[in-house]
């Protein structure tokens, strides 16, 4: 199985539309068996798959740490083949303290899969939505992972959020005495109609970051908002769109360069 996080330090970038469109593309395009796992206490990746986080017997990522649980207890299934998850909610932000207070907390999730690793071992595939920060939770992730995949958009926030992640995740895990693992940088929501975009792009393809980024992004585009708002991955919302497509392009591209 490999363990990928989906990352970024500025909000509003996509990452949960790519993060999800990703683990559907890997499930329904590639026949992958998934599991998406929601770290971000927003718990937008959770109502992406049409789940209630303030249902009954609803049980979290929180839950599974804090307690202990069994896999089986917390995975649920989606409307998707091949694909489930452990999902979130607001409370995961109390699991934030808790993990700070503890010994050995960047790798309390990394333990997690470790102990049930047998069942964790039937899946293709584990994707991490995480939120837009480098918290505790987040380290717990990128520590537990194989590959950290970065989430821009061409902006002056968006290429701020690119130098600070990188710089404090380098630190962290110089401290930890582990890889930094981030293997990809993906440009979302690019508008070649300004110069802003251009020359972001350029930047991004010519500076430091050119081993990291993509040659293939995602444009702006409305069909993605849409597609969130019904609840639905643009291959099933849209599956003959431009969108797809360049969805498609992304993760054939992450397969070629061996980090998918």
């Amino acid at each position: 199985m490999k363990k990928i996080a989906i990352a970024a330090m500025k909000g509003g970038v996509g990452k949960t539309m790519l993060a999800v469109n990703i683990a559907s593309t890997l499930a329904l395009e590639y026949d992958k068996k998934v599991l998406f796992m929601d770290v971000d206490p927003q718990a937008n990746s959770t109502n992406y798959f049409g789940i209630d986080e303030f249902s009954d017997g609803y049980l979290s990522i929180k839950d599974a740490l804090e307690d202990d649980l069994d896999p089986p207890k917390v995975v649920r299934n989606t409307y998707i083949n091949n694909l489930k998850i452990i999902g979130s909610n607001i409370y995961v932000t109390s699991l934030e303290l808790s993990l700070f207070q503890s010994s050995g907390r960047e790798f309390k999730i990394k333990k997690y899969l470790k102990k049930y690793e047998k069942y964790f071992s039937a899946f293709d595939y584990m994707i991490f939505d995480t939120n837009p920060s480098m918290s505790v939770v987040n380290q717990n992730v990128f520590t537990a992972t194989d590959n950290i995949f970065i989430i821009t958009e061409a902006s002056t926030g968006g290429a701020k959020g690119v130098d600070l992640f990188i710089d404090l995740w380098n630190g962290i895990a110089e401290n930890l005495d582990i890889d930094n693992k981030i293997e990809a940088l993906i440009l979302n929501r690019f508008s070649e109609r300004t110069n802003l975009g251009k020359e972001f792009k350029n930047y991004l393809k010519n500076g430091e970051y050119k081993e990291l980024i993509l040659d293939n992004y995602v444009k702006e585009s409305v069909a993605f908002k849409d597609a969130e708002s019904y609840q639905k991955p643009i291959n099933l919302y849209k599956s003959n769109s431009k969108q797809h497509k360049q969805i498609l392009a992304i993760v054939a591209e992450l397969f070629e360069r061996k980090v998918l």
